[in-house]
This record gives C-alpha cells, sequence and structure tokens, in this order.
C-alpha cells in the first residue's frame, strides 16, 4: 500500500516516555504485531522496555511487567511464535517473576491472547535457573521453545560446564536438554 505507520506509540495514540526511542522491532510471521524494544533513562540509568503493537485494533501492551509494573531491568531480544500468538524475549530484569534472585538474564514468554507473561528459564522446582539464559526461538507449532543457558539446575541430572541448548514445552512445562553429545553426555 505504500504507507508507513508509527508503531512505537502508545495506545491513545501518544508518543511513549522520554527517552531514546525504539531501538529494535520484529514483525511476527502473520503481519498482524510488532514486537518492539524502547529505550528510556529513568534517573539516567539505561532501560530497555518490550512493547507490542498489535496493528489490526491500535493498541500498544507493555509486555515487560508484571502486575502493572514495568520491568526494573532492560528486556531485549524478541522471538515470535510462528502463529504470532506468543513472544519470548530475555530480561535482566528482577520483577517480572517471584523469587527472581539469581541476578542474571532470565527468560519469558508471553501469551498475546490471555496477556500474560511466564517465566521459562526455571529450574525443577519453578525458581528462576541459577545462572543466565537467553532466549532462542519457537518450534514449527509455537508449542516448545528453545533457549540457552549456562544454569546448572533446569534439568536433573545434568550440570551446566558452560551454555547448554534446551527445549521448554510451553504446554507441559517439561524441559530437556537437547545440547547433548552421540553418547548422551552433555556438551
Amino acid at each position: 500500500t505504500q504507507t508507513t505507520t508509527l508503531v512505537s506509540i502508545d495506545t491513545g495514540g501518544v508518543a511513549l516516555p522520554t527517552g531514546d526511542g525504539a531501538t529494535a522491532a520484529l514483525v511476527d510471521p502473520t503481519g498482524r504485531r510488532v514486537a518492539f524494544v524502547y529505550r528510556t533513562r529513568p534517573g539516567g540509568a539505561l532501560l530497555d522496555q518490550l512493547y507490542l503493537r498489535e496493528l489490526g485494533s491500535e493498541t500498544t501492551t507493555l509486555v515487560s511487567r508484571r502486575d502493572g509494573a514495568p520491568g526494573n531491568g532492560s528486556s531485549r531480544g524478541p522471538a515470535f511464535a510462528p502463529d504470532g500468538a506468543r513472544l519470548a524475549f530475555t530480561s535482566a530484569a528482577t520483577n517480572l517473576a517471584a523469587n527472581d534472585t539469581n541476578g542474571r538474564n532470565d527468560v519469558f514468554a508471553y501469551d498475546v491472547a490471555a496477556d500474560a507473561l511466564t517465566l521459562e528459564s526455571y529450574d525443577q522446582t519453578g525458581k528462576p535457573s541459577n545462572s543466565t539464559s537467553q532466549a532462542g526461538g519457537f518450534s514449527p507449532d509455537g508449542r516448545k521453545l528453545a533457549f540457552v543457558s549456562s544454569g546448572a539446575n533446569i534439568v536433573a541430572g545434568f550440570s551446566a560446564v558452560s551454555s547448554d541448548l534446551y527445549l521448554r514445552d510451553l504446554d507441559t512445562g517439561r524441559a530437556e536438554l537437547v545440547s547433548l553429545d552421540p553418547s548422551g553426555l552433555a556438551g
């Protein structure tokens, strides 16, 4: 249609908080949504928040939030599921998940229809991994999320020596270590 649309605005069409502006954007595979990172400097500190713009309804949602409060650390690296229904990202925020005391980046998945954010780089008890994690991508059906983590507590029986690749089933919560050598040992 040869039209240009501003997407880094709030639902009412008003500019987002004063800052450095949008630093990254990703269109979902269906073309209906755009995820973007918006950089601000509250109190002089650099902070990236992740937003989602619905192009049809012209609504903007802050994704990196919990109980209405924006993330207190930067969120980056959005990745859409093939149907656009879920969005994964990496965040250094410590207030997006309960008991997030690891002080490291964690992986989250956002369910667009449910407007629900869940931690995905967690251990067998549901607590955040004990080390850094980074979002990867979704399986073709959108039910599984691949992510990299150096956490030694995500899957029982495996202690990470370096970063390993995991696959989390978003329906069952089960995680499996997939970066194994041919004999079944962790990389």
